[in-house]
């Protein structure tokens, strides 16, 4: 069974490097791209590392280096075979991060030759004879199956070995060793390019101190993103630093972006899709991520210094094999002072005059007013999942609520430009993280802690006073390809959305793409509707999937609700929090097995948080004899909130939730409907004279009231370890709404 594949989605997903949460879940033998690296999780969820392994399509070798990212169009030692075996092979992964088998090859330079034998190893020490064909650059030399060929100890073939360099063909070499290849590839030949054997261009070896260079902030006074303008045909020949930053104690770069390190824009105009060469140069970034993971950009302005991309003759006479580095160079440019987002916050909406807290309050405040929630893009098409049915979930925070997911995913989406250009695109919880990180950089001793359900907020404390700090931007949606209004075209013209970028004008480019009327293109094959029919009024144990793994049980019930299309919003009626037909259903609605009623009280109150209530089905609980049909509860007779007068039972439910100042449960408030019957302990009143008179005292109050002693009697918890014997399935795995048994 092949292992699946997952892109990370921005919006739901959580990645630190270490460990991928995937709407809640931890992810597993999965391969997974973040956008920039693919990586394989293992089965504890951690990055394979200085491993070959198979490609999902079980049948090309990759290979994950020491950090844990799949190799793609170059050499490695790699030291660990498939099997975990030490080993100390020198192997090529071309540009789909294939391992290279019986295939003749060029460095990245195009100077020396290599030859990947049968087992992916490059052949070193001695003749050796060829398996078969090799590839194009075999072709071009006429090897045949049992050619013969020399290679030398660091792996290197000597040409002359195999028939000599006048048999090169195409492959030709210009006095720089690079090869050329034709127009047909969307570059001109007066461009030197390695080239990989599928025909796609590799990354070339130019001298980038040849060249000239203009580096141009696109959002001033952002240190992020750049419009490098050079006539240097290739972007991943040279680098910037800025050797003098207040946001790193190491120089920090600024790189072209290109297929590699970065995705094409919907947005963008391409002179060349092969390198993402731009109308006079390349768009490129800087960045490095903080204790939060999240992207910072860390150059502030000033002299930056070129580097090039060139033979490490060091590290290649340790390695006894070709290895590159970027070193400096002489040519300097300047740019204009630039801030991060953190400063600009700070510079913009602070006010040192205020007291610390009132002084982030005002910049929470300016925060919320710029801040989208998500980013724009184009709209993909929807692929249902394989093996995979529409269902409920667990919320990823507690203070949410379950969840409807369809078998489907968005594939081909376009990524634009002008969002990731927008630098305060925060959720419930980045918001909170920048608040954090104004708050360290006003007073850096300052701490921070959460705050117990509302993941939206952090609690930042400073001096011996405390405040919570927290919330999320709105917007951010998909839009049609054909409602791209905006486009960057570096072309100077009076539509090139980059020659008049500042925050607010990019902020009101965005706006104008959230006013469109986009037709909602996803596939709904499961609604709350439906599972409100299926459960009905009396309510149904379902099984549904676990955001955190697996599945897990709850209780729904047909809650009175017409929500549809939130997913966040069910319109069901549920559990959470409460003992009920003794099982713990916890803050994420499902049950807990093995804990006992005591001991889910004594958590509770450990950690502060609000101590589960208790739902009685059908029950038994007669008040006082005074009271009549004459008497309302919220408006409702008593007969009609099924109380039976003459037996003292309750048909439907009765909610009570726990009083900390009596130490009890209180019968409380919900609107009546059948089987679940929510009323008020203090809503009972009888009309006299038009004026509602409330009966609050014993002996109802104490009918309607369930004491500690009386709760510890009641067995609440006595199928704690039992699993429910029937129930409905919800959990992905099968046609919404089947019925199981345990």
């Amino acid at each position: 069974m092949r292992a699946p594949h997952y892109d990370i989605d921005i919006n739901n997903d959580y990645w630190n490097g270490t460990e991928y949460i995937r709407s809640g879940n931890l992810v597993t033998d999965a391969f997974f791209c973040d956008s920039k690296y693919t990586w394989f999780l293992q089965a504890d969820g951690t990055p394979m590392k200085d491993r070959l392994t198979y490609h999902p399509d079980g049948e090309h070798v990759i290979y994950f280096d020491a950090y844990g990212h799949e190799t793609f169009s170059t050499f490695r030692h790699v030291k660990n075979s498939i099997a975990g075996d030490p080993v100390d092979d020198l192997c090529f992964f071309d540009v789909n991060g294939y391992m290279y088998v019986n295939f003749l090859t060029y460095d990245q330079a195009g100077v020396n030759l290599y030859y990947a034998n049968p087992y992916g190893v490059m052949e070193c020490n001695g003749w050796f004879q060829f398996a078969g064909e090799a590839g194009p650059v075999a072709d071009a030399f006429g090897i045949t199956e049992g050619t013969y060929g020399y290679a030398y100890p660091c792996g290197i073939v000597d040409p002359a070995s195999i028939g000599g360099a006048d048999k090169l063909s195409t492959f030709t070499p210009n006095p720089d060793y690079n090869y050329s290849y034709s127009d047909d590839l969307g570059v001109n030949d007066s461009s030197f390019y390695f080239i990989h054997s599928n025909g796609v261009p590799g990354w070339g070896y130019v001298d980038a101190s040849q060249y000239t260079y203009e580096v141009i902030p696109l959002l001033e006074p952002f240190n992020q993103y750049f419009y490098i303008k050079t006539d240097n045909p290739d972007p991943h020949s040279f680098m910037f630093v800025d050797k003098d930053t207040i946001y790193s104690d190491e120089e920090a770069g600024i790189r072209p972006l290109y297929p590699g390190n970065c995705y094409s824009f919907d947005d963008v105009e391409y002179e060349n899709i092969n390198t993402h060469r731009v109308n006079g140069g390349y768009l490129a970034y800087s960045s490095r991520n903080n204790s939060f993971g999240r992207s910072t950009s860390p150059v502030d302005g000033g002299e930056l210094t070129l580097k090039k991309f060139q033979i490490d003759e060091e590290l290649s006479e340790k390695y006894k094999t070709l290895t590159y580095g970027y070193f400096d160079t002489d040519i300097k440019v300047t740019i204009p002072k630039l801030v991060d987002d953190v400063d600009y916050l700070i510079e913009t909406y602070g006010d040192n005059d205020k007291d610390f807290f009132d002084n982030l309050h005002g910049i929470e405040s300016g925060l919320d007013s710029i801040c989208y929630y998500s980013d724009f893009y184009i709209n993909g098409k929807q692929v249902r999942k394989d093996n995979q049915y529409a269902g409920i979930a667990t919320a990823i925070f507690p203070e949410q609520a379950l969840m409807i997911l369809q078998p489907y995913k968005e594939v081909d989406k376009g990524v634009m430009f002008m969002s990731s250009l927008y630098p305060y695109k925060l959720n419930s919880s980045t918001f909170p993280q920048m608040m954090v990180e104004v708050a360290k950089r006003i007073h850096p001793d300052i701490t921070y802690e959460d705050v117990p359900n509302m993941h939206w907020v952090y609690r930042i404390s400073y001096d011996g006073r405390s405040g919570s700090y927290g919330g999320q931007g709105s917007g951010g949606k998909g839009i049609n390809s054909n409602q791209l209004a905006h486009k960057y075209a570096f072309d100077g013209s009076s539509n090139d959305a980059c020659s008049y970028d500042n925050l607010q004008a990019v902020y009101n480019k965005l706006y104008t793409y959230e006013e469109l009327e986009v037709p909602d293109n996803s596939i709904i094959d499961l609604t709350w509707a439906d599972v409100r029919s299926d459960v009905g009024n009396e309510g149904k144990y379902v099984r549904i999937y676990n955001a955190k793994g697996g599945t897990a049980y709850t209780y729904l019930y047909n809650g009175g609700g017409t929500s549809e299309g939130d997913i966040y919003n069910p319109g069901i009626g549920y559990i959470s929090n409460a003992w009920f037909d003794g099982r713990f259903f916890n803050n994420f609605e499902i049950i807990e097995s093995g804990i006992s009623f005591e001991e889910s009280i004594e958590n509770a109150k450990a950690n502060n948080q609000q101590v589960p209530s208790i739902v009685m089905k059908d029950f038994y609980r007669p008040i006082s004899d005074d009271v009549d049909d004459t008497w309302e509860w919220e408006g409702y007779k008593l007969s009609e909130l099924g109380y039976d007068k003459e037996t003292g039972f309750w048909s439907g439910a009765m909610l009570f939730i726990y009083d900390s100042e009596s130490n009890s449960w209180k019968m409380h408030s919900y609107k009546p409907y059948n089987g679940f019957n929510y009323v008020n302990s203090f809503g009972l009143f009888y009309k006299e004279n038009g004026i509602k008179i409330y009966y609050n005292e014993s002996p109802f109050a104490d009918s309607m009231t369930i004491t500690m002693d009386e709760a510890l009697s009641m067995e609440l918890d006595k199928n704690t370890n039992v699993d429910p014997e029937e129930f409905l399935i919800y959990d992905m795995t099968v046609e919404p709404g089947t019925k199981g048994t345990n």
